[in-house]
């Protein structure tokens, strides 16, 4: 067991962010309202214990400071930035099975121009939150993208150079070429990609998009939401990779359904996903994921491995101010020596405007064809205050 005594650069920054107000600062020099800037952030504890079986129990604790500034420099330009740092504070046993250690990081910084209504272009270091690359702030930050990209209502059109993880295990968390990003022996420019949305009929929309990684893959998929009455609506999933250049061999195909129902106070939302194929590259631990299991706290059943068709239900319920999030999958394996499930639980508690406490639990299961089962363990406990 380790305790390890954050920096005095971290605690200064902590300080001086809990003497602001909620909702962030704005300020405009003598310039007036075109030069106006404002200032939000968070200081975000994360404490983490899990037990994955052979590989040993792990613990760790840690403090970060998240600062977001933007502005506009003119008419139709706006400019941004988010510094994060973040520092293992406490650390027992195996915790690099956490992915939640020290890093410090430009996550973005960022300049929009919108050329007319409607329409931006954004380039630098910018948050990408579709059906390609996902957001996923679940530790102390969020995916980001370094690149371009053209946006309006209906359509994305965009080209990242290299991506930063949400995971901070190793170096995950820096801004990694697609070869790495993947784990393919290539030398990839990057992810060209294409988000089309129609949702020309009220009750059903329809997300279309490509991603075309440079000599490593190219996804193609669809995302259909069909509302057929005022408290049920149906998603479908397709989506294939096909291997290019060197990475030719490679090629998976992803189906799924998913229904969603109101039933009393739940939100239910049952539903399957099968991989046919190789595993995909595409998924949750890469760029992300936009569906349900994507949430899996130790992804334990593998459902984006080839030859796995989980079936999963997702319930949600708020009873007072507090939110109650389940998520129980159970995954069939056709390639890998088991079938597995796992059961989570988050319950999450706003004690003000700034301040959110958040509990986290997990839990999973291996039926191996060989020998006994195996088990695995998480939790997880945020404490976060934004200012």
């Amino acid at each position: 067991m380790q305790f390890k005594r954050p920096t005095s650069k971290l605690f200064l920054l902590c300080g001086f962010c809990l003497l602001g107000s909620g909702g962030g600062w704005s300020f405009a020099d003598e310039a007036g309202d075109a030069d106006r800037w404002s200032v939000s952030g968070r200081v975000r504890s994360v404490s983490m214990t899990r037990d994955y079986e052979a590989k040993g129990l792990g613990s760790n604790s840690s403090l970060g400071l998240l600062l977001h500034a933007t502005g506009e420099i003119s008419d139709g330009i706006e400019v941004g930035g988010t510094y994060i740092y973040a520092e293992e504070v406490y650390a027992a046993h195996q915790s690099n099975l956490l992915s939640n250690n020290d890093f410090h990081l430009l996550n973005e910084a960022w300049m929009i121009f919108r050329p007319a209504e409607g329409m931006a272009v954004e380039a630098g270091r910018f948050i990408s939150n579709g059906e390609v690359f996902r957001k996923d702030d679940s530790r102390q930050k969020p995916r980001a993208i370094e690149g371009v990209q053209v946006m309006s209502p209906s359509f994305t059109l965009g080209h990242a150079f290299e991506m930063s993880n949400y995971l901070q295990s190793a170096d995950r968390w820096k801004f990694n070429d697609f070869e790495k990003v993947f784990g393919v022996d290539a030398e990839s420019d990057g992810v060209t990609w294409l988000e089309y949305r129609w949702s020309a009929l009220e009750n059903l929309q329809i997300d279309l998009y490509d991603a075309f990684a440079w000599d490593i893959t190219n996804l193609v998929g669809s995302h259909v939401q069909w509302s057929f009455s005022e408290s049920a609506s149906l998603s479908l999933y397709v989506r294939a990779e096909n291997g290019v250049e060197e990475n030719r061999d490679h090629a998976s195909e992803t189906y799924g359904l998913s229904l969603h129902q109101k039933v009393g106070s739940f939100q239910l939302e049952p539903g399957l996903l099968s991989v046919q194929g190789d595993k995909m590259l595409f998924q949750e631990t890469t760029t992300g994921f936009h569906h349900a299991l994507a949430s899996s706290m130790i992804i334990y059943t593998c459902p984006f491995d080839g030859g796995a068709t989980s079936f999963y239900l997702k319930a949600t319920r708020k009873w007072r101010q507090t939110g109650i999030y389940i998520l129980g999958i159970y995954t069939e394996q056709s390639e890998l020596p088991f079938n597995g499930g796992e059961l989570n639980l988050i319950l999450r508690q706003p004690l003000s405007d700034q301040w959110e406490l958040v509990c986290k639990s997990g839990v999973g299961y291996r039926d191996n064809e060989e020998g006994p089962g195996t088990r695995a363990t998480d939790l997880r406990f945020f404490v976060t205050y934004e200012f």
